[in-house]
Formats: C-alpha cells, structure tokens, sequence
C-alpha cells in the first residue's frame, strides 16, 4: 500500500494503517505475536515490526547516553590538565562538547517524541521522521568535520608542511554531502522517501570513511620515515603515535562501514540510525583522548625536542 505524500501531512491514514500503529504502541508483544507489522509503503518494502524500528532507535540511544557520558569525563579532564593550553585548544574542546550534546539532546527528543508520547497521538506521524531526528544530524556532522580536521591540522603541524592541508577536501567534501541529505531529509520527511536519498547517504559516508584511511595513511608513512633517524625512546612514541592513528581510524570505519551495510540490507528500520547515533561520538572521545595523553607522551621522551600536538 502506497501512501500520497499529501495524505501523510493531513494524517489521513487507511483504517488498518491507522489500527496496526495503534495495536504496536499499546500491546508490543501482542503485535509481534500475531504478525502484525509495520505497516509498509511500498511493495518493496520488508515488514518489520517495532523492536527494528523505534526499539533500535532506543537502543542506539541507550548506547550513545553511555558514550555522551564518556565524552563529558574526558571534557572535564581536558580542563583541569591543561588550563594554561591555547585559547584555541579550550574553545574547540568546548565547541566540540556544545555540538556532542546537541545531538544528545534531539536524540533524545527524537526517541520520546515515537516511544513515550506516541507521536503525538497520531499514528500517521510514526511514518514521518520528526524535526529532532532530522536535526541531529547537523551537530552529528559538525563533529564529524571538525575531528578530522583537527587532525589533518595536527599532522600537517607534526610534518611541518602546508600541503597536508589540502586533505581539507574530504571532511569538507562529506559536510557538502550531508548538508544536501538533511535538506532533502526536511523537504521529504517521510520513511517512503527514504530509498530517494541513497546517492546523498553513501556519498557523505564513503568520504567520511575515505578521510580517516588518508589521515592515518599519512601520518604512519610519515612517522615511518622518521623512525629511523630517532632515538630509542623516540622511537618507541612513534611506534605509539602509529598505532594510536591506525587505531582511531579502524574503530571510526568500522562504524561506518557497519551502519552503511545495514542502510543497504535493512533499510527499512532504524538500526543503521541506532549505530549513526553512536558515530559522532566515537570522533569526540578520539580527539579528546588524543589530547588527554599529550603530557603522558611527553614524558615518555624527556628532553626529546619534538612537539606531539
């Protein structure tokens, strides 16, 4: 069954629509034992009840909340380590804090806007993506940006070189992909349209993924080269400055790679936004570790003449 774009937005929904909605919000376990779904919009879609659906998007907020909280100890310890860092240190910490609980916040408006007040009433309205789950999306992708800049700014600093800079394209190639989804997303908010926006979803996720290999890419050849010309202690930081770039940069394609794969097999339920929910905050805590451990590496090389950050 086909619903006009034009009857979503005035809530006029088909009967069995309408009692099939009602029936998941207020007997779940019943719903799911008689094989009732949710209700389909197309003929191509799967059925799929409300544990894949808004259950996922509970559980991806669950996860996020514990992560957000990570995220704001390391916040804390930033500030009393290092109160005497640059001006510019202390505000893109605090930008990046500010934009990690944005998205917390319409996250969480987004999971008690379907799950505790129903939608609103209004059964029509679980088949729309409502404004708090379409703009989290914008601190998400603020965050995502402003990581991986850091970073290309922290290795072209390290190398000494300007040109690094130009790997600048990729977060500002993937932060032009996702402006183009989100408004797509607010011009077309229901879940039918959502097939529509495929180009704009993998092209923002591959640059993404793309950024963080290119990075870590060049800051282990990088480091590499200049293995052999250190000492034994400066070897062994480089040895850790390595690791620690091919770390960071498995664990953020990892999640991306696994919430691109579930877009593509399920992409009619919310899993791949339950694991988008946790994105940003995988890029927070990494930048925030990253300059937590400053002083523990320095130490590690004393009287070495080499700036890590």
């Amino acid at each position: 069954m086909t619903l006009a774009k034009e009857d979503i937005g005035r809530g006029h929904v088909p009967p069995t629509i309408r009692s099939a909605c009602r029936g998941a919000w207020r007997h779940p376990h019943a719903y799911k034992a008689r094989d009732v779904n949710t209700p389909s919009f197309t003929s191509e879609m799967q059925p799929t009840g409300i544990d894949s659906t808004f259950g996922a998007l509970f559980d991806g907020m669950a996860i996020s909340t514990l992560l957000f909280g990570v995220t704001c100890a390391q916040t804390i310890v930033y500030y009393r380590r290092y109160p005497n860092d640059p001006r510019v240190f202390k505000l893109l910490v605090l930008f990046l804090w500010i934009s990690d609980t944005l998205q917390q916040l319409f996250m969480s408006h987004s999971c008690w806007y379907y799950l505790a007040s129903k939608c609103g009433g209004d059964a029509a309205n679980c088949l729309v993506a409502n404004w708090s789950l379409i703009a989290q999306l914008i601190p998400s992708e603020l965050t995502t940006v402003l990581v991986q800049s850091f970073f290309i700014v922290r290795i072209s600093k390290l190398a000494q070189t300007r040109w690094g800079l130009t790997l600048h394209i990729f977060p500002l190639s993937g932060l032009l992909f996702s402006i183009v989804y989100i408004i797509k997303c607010y011009r077309l908010p229901s879940f039918e349209y959502g097939r529509e926006s495929q180009w704009e979803v993998y092209s923002f996720s591959i640059v993404h993924a793309m950024s963080d290999v290119v990075v870590a890419t060049y800051m282990c050849v990088f480091l590499y080269i200049h293995r052999d010309h250190a000492f034994y202690r400066m070897r062994t930081l480089l040895q850790t400055l390595m690791l620690w770039a091919v770390g960071t940069c498995f664990l953020t394609c990892c999640v991306t790679i696994v919430y691109i794969a579930l877009y593509i097999m399920m992409p009619f339920n919310m899993w791949y936004i339950a694991v988008y929910f946790t994105h940003p905050k995988f890029y927070a805590n990494a930048m925030l570790a990253a300059l937590n451990a400053r002083k523990h590496l320095r130490n590690r090389v004393q009287g070495a003449a080499f700036e890590v950050c």
